[in-house]
């Protein structure tokens, strides 16, 4: 299967990924070393030229984890037809244990070089460079995370061969031991509550975020926050792969989060999981901006970056809602498929 055009483009994605990955690691290594922003030496100018080099690499790095998760799915839905069992892109992801953390890494990724690049247009906002360092060390700390990408995904597709027989997504969210379709083990109902709790939370963590209150008490809060938003961002694919998809596809046994990126069912996945990313991207990068609030020369940017990212995820989740609620709600008002 690695010699399939599909495997081919996923493995120089990742390999691509992984490059950029070990020369923004380099460049890091170079500004430990011999970073001196009151210098004008050759080495200093070299060094800031590098930076914005940096810069541009993670941001291709960004576009292609996003496109590179989405090629993921894609190739899996191809893979689906050529091994036994699987009907969708989840059976050929579980064909093996590699599928899953191969596309776990990619998401990953997006996350990470979102926030990254919230730190790079602080820092060369400022004239002083003040989280230059601190940018490259979180470059480096993440390196592994680039290498266990292009490894997951060669594992993933060495071990693929047509004669595996795997599973469908009917099989895989089966119904187990309390009512319902489930996964995790929580009742539908429960993944609701849950994700609208969390909803309750991140509204009123913005509420004390907007108060007056002493900052010490409001650095906790967007720490809080930050959590929420992470646990909301797990528990919103939980919910949309149990309780919306199956009223997507009008099937209560269909059960499948990647589906909805297909034309049958109006391609519903793409704005659906488009603000679901963009709500949670935007919520951390407001608690990024928040936290280096007081570096030199960030005082108004920071603040500002930090007000604008928290309105955009406060639009970006009212969107995210919408849409997802947009079936049920139609099946519950109207008793039938849109």
């Amino acid at each position: 299967m690695i010699l399939d055009s599909w495997s081919i483009a996923l493995v120089t994605g990742s390999a691509v990924t992984l490059f950029i990955g070990c020369a923004g690691a380099r460049t890091g290594l170079r500004i430990f070393r011999h970073w001196d922003s009151s210098s004008d030496s050759a080495l200093q100018i070299k060094l800031e030229e590098e930076i914005w080099l940096s810069a541009v690499l993670v941001q291709f790095g960004l576009i292609i984890a996003v496109f590179g998760s989405l090629m993921l799915i894609f190739a899996a839905n191809h893979y689906a037809t050529i091994l036994k069992g699987a009907m969708c892109a989840t059976g050929a992801l579980i064909a093996n244990a590699y599928g899953i953390p191969a596309l776990i890494c990619k998401l990953l990724e997006i996350f990470f070089c979102s926030m990254w690049m919230v730190l790079h247009r602080l820092d060369v906002s400022s004239m002083y460079y003040p989280l230059v360092k601190l940018k490259y060390l979180l470059l480096i700390a993440f390196l592994p995370l680039f290498i266990a990408d292009t490894v997951f995904l060669c594992l993933y597709l060495l071990s693929l061969e047509p004669e595996i027989i795997t599973s469908c997504c009917g099989v895989v969210f089966s119904e187990q031991v309390i009512d319902g379709y489930n996964l995790l083990g929580f009742r539908p109902l429960d993944q609701l509550l849950a994700q609208y709790s969390l909803i309750v939370f991140v509204l009123i963590c913005s509420a004390l975020m907007a108060t007056r209150t002493s900052e010490p008490f409001r650095t906790a809060v967007m720490g809080i926050n930050a959590l929420f938003w992470c646990l909301f961002y797990i528990v919103s694919l939980v919910v949309i792969t149990v309780v919306v998809s199956p009223y997507v596809y009008a099937l209560p046994h269909h059960r499948c989060p990647f589906d909805l990126l297909q034309f049958p069912y109006g391609w519903i996945g793409f704005p659906l999981y488009l603000f679901l990313h963009g709500a949670v991207i935007a919520g951390l990068s407001s608690a990024v901006a928040w936290a280096v609030r007081n570096r030199q020369g960030l005082e108004r940017l920071a603040r500002r970056t930090h007000r604008q990212a928290g309105r955009l995820s406060l639009i970006c989740l009212v969107l995210f809602l919408a849409i997802a609620a947009w079936d049920p709600f139609f099946y519950l008002l109207f008793g039938g498929e849109r």
